[in-house]
């Protein structure tokens, strides 16, 4: 159980954990890649991941606003303000919060940072429904960790390197939110993927949007 300083702004916003409040738990860190025997993960594998789940795949691009206007770099995401209407709503870890990151060039992302506080922040993404599979792309370093409804890890995936690209988990188990970290006092997401119950119909159209995604956001967020 984390202390009540780490977990004051996901608190505030009303994500709960599925009912247990937690950090991503140093262990996740150690643990990287290492996941149950019914999970799958996907490193800089979007066509093998699109393949796993199949029809059911949800994609939040952070490309628009909440509220279907255009992006644009500093608006901020709230809980009343925010993507829940399409599947996932977004929390972040530590104060001061979220907003969106980028230009209409390169493309928008999702970012959670605490500076000028150096706490390390993540997002949360908070699934409206279970699902089967989670993702993002991301910009040289992310860790992706999935949970079951009782807050219990199902599977850390990570990856380093420069430029967009994606990290994804498959569970036969239901996830229940996901976190995205890069072990700094800021996070980000080019784009937020998550699955319901797997069929094949859009296959070969979520392969297209996939590589759409990769060619309009290939320049990563500079630090």
């Amino acid at each position: 159980m984390c202390g009540h300083k780490q977990v004051t702004m996901a608190a505030a916003w009303g994500f709960d954990g599925g009912g247990v409040l937690r950090t991503l738990a140093m262990a996740n860190v150690v643990a990287l890649g290492a996941a149950r025997a019914d999970v799958v993960w996907y490193v800089n594998d979007y066509p093998g991941f699109v393949a796993a789940v199949g029809d059911g795949l949800h994609v939040i691009d952070f490309e628009t606003l909440p509220d279907g206007s255009p992006s644009y770099a500093g608006a901020v995401i709230t809980p009343d303000f925010n993507y829940t209407h399409l599947g996932a709503t977004f929390y972040p870890h530590y104060d001061p919060g979220l907003y969106i990151f980028g230009n209409e060039v390169t493309g928008f992302e999702l970012v959670a940072e605490s500076y000028p506080l150096p706490e390390r922040n993540w997002i949360i993404a908070d699934l409206v429904a279970p699902g089967s599979a989670v993702g993002t792309f991301y910009g040289f370093h992310a860790i992706l960790s999935a949970y079951d409804p009782a807050g219990q890890l199902l599977g850390t995936v990570a990856h380093t390197w420069p430029g967009m690209h994606f990290i994804g988990i498959v569970s036969d188990v239901p996830i229940a939110y996901a976190t995205v970290d890069r072990e700094s006092t800021f996070a980000l997401s080019g784009a937020f993927l998550f699955a319901d119950v797997p069929e094949p119909s859009t296959v070969i159209l979520l392969l297209i949007a996939g590589v759409g995604i990769v060619e309009r956001k290939r320049v990563p967020l500079a630090r």
